[in-house]
């Protein structure tokens, strides 16, 4: 019956005598391969770690059954290797780290409302009132005339250059769809809304009443800035809502962009009974 001092005895024989140095050299690598490998495992698509041990595995194999070229070879590639390992779950990291991020993309309809009503506000500083016109599906080419057009992204800064040079207490018309893009400024009524509107309209400003118009025949919305009140007006589906503070402005216009068809209440200058479906939208 062979014994543990046997057992003991024939491994000692095996190795020879093992120093201190000898585990301190053991305990090095064995926490370096165990921490290595505990990296390697935080990749999930590709399990790197198993190639490294079958790596380290098929280089014991060839020692001990005496390939000593393959052997050989494979112990002078290990740093090679090892870097190659380091790369590839370096770029794995990457891509797993980007793809599990929950990626929340930026609400443009939002940012660029914002930034109109903060344009605004920082017109009305400078005692300006800007009337934006907002086109949606319908395109406004017959209705507004421009020097020329543009499409550029909706930035308080852009606005301040464009309106530096311009004196005058006049509105200042500005044409942008309802992806924020600025086509024009200093734009101009093509039409005319005397013979639509109701007698009490007349009364309105030329503004409204072409606001009127044009919402009657298209889905566009439009709002003023009021730098003597500090509040908005919005009109669209030819009814008119006023005295919006710039909360609220904000609110109903992404409101308005966010839905297609949006129904709200609001004073109705339009005369429906005088016009038939084909007078009331000719475009059709």
């Amino acid at each position: 019956m062979i014994s543990l001092d046997t057992i003991v005895n024939a491994f000692h024989a095996a190795l020879g005598p093992i120093t201190w140095h000898d585990c301190l050299e053991i305990m090095f690598f064995t926490i370096l391969i165990y921490y290595f490998t505990r990296w390697l495992c935080k990749d999930t698509q590709k399990n790197l770690v198993y190639y490294f041990y079958g790596y380290c595995a098929l280089t014991f194999v060839t020692h001990y059954i005496h390939l000593h070229l393959m052997s050989l070879s494979l112990f002078i590639l290990a740093p090679a290797m090892i870097c190659i390992f380091i790369i590839l779950h370096q770029h794995t990291l990457q891509r797993n780290f980007v793809s599990l991020q929950e990626i929340h993309p930026p609400n443009s309809a939002n940012h660029w409302i914002e930034e109109l009503i903060r344009t605004s506000l920082h017109t009305m500083n400078k005692q300006k009132n800007l009337i934006w016109i907002i086109e949606r599906t319908h395109h406004l080419e017959t209705a507004l005339e421009a020097a020329c057009l543009f499409y550029a992204d909706l930035k308080k800064d852009l606005i301040d250059l464009l309106l530096e040079p311009q004196h005058t207490d006049e509105d200042v018309l500005l044409w942008i769809n309802q992806t924020g893009k600025l086509i024009a400024n200093n734009v101009h009524w093509k039409v005319d809304a005397a013979d639509w509107i109701s007698p009490t309209a007349t009364q309105l400003p030329t503004w409204q009443q072409q606001a009127l118009l044009i919402s009657s025949k298209t889905d566009t919305i439009i709002i003023r800035s009021c730098a003597k009140t500090r509040l908005f007006t919005l009109i669209t589906q030819e009814k008119k809502i006023e005295n919006l503070t710039a909360h609220h402005a904000t609110t109903l216009l992404t409101k308005l962009i966010m839905q297609h068809t949006q129904s709200i209440e609001g004073f109705n200058h339009a005369q429906h009974q005088h016009y038939t479906p084909q007078q009331r939208h000719p475009e059709n």
